[in-house]
C-alpha cells in the first residue's frame, strides 16, 4: 500500500511539474510578444 501510494504521489507531482512549466511558457511568450499573438493564444 505505501509503494502505490509513492507511486502516485509522484505520478501527481510530475504531472503538475509539467503543467506548470507549460503554462509559464505559454503566457511568457503570450505576454512577451503581445497583441494578435497574445489574442490568438489566450483563445486557445
Amino acid at each position: 500500500m505505501l509503494y502505490g501510494s509513492r507511486i502516485s504521489l509522484l505520478v501527481g507531482f510530475v504531472a503538475t511539474f509539467v503543467a506548470l512549466v507549460i503554462g509559464v511558457s505559454w503566457g511568457t511568450v503570450a505576454g512577451y510578444l503581445g497583441g494578435r499573438v497574445d489574442s490568438l493564444m489566450m483563445r486557445i
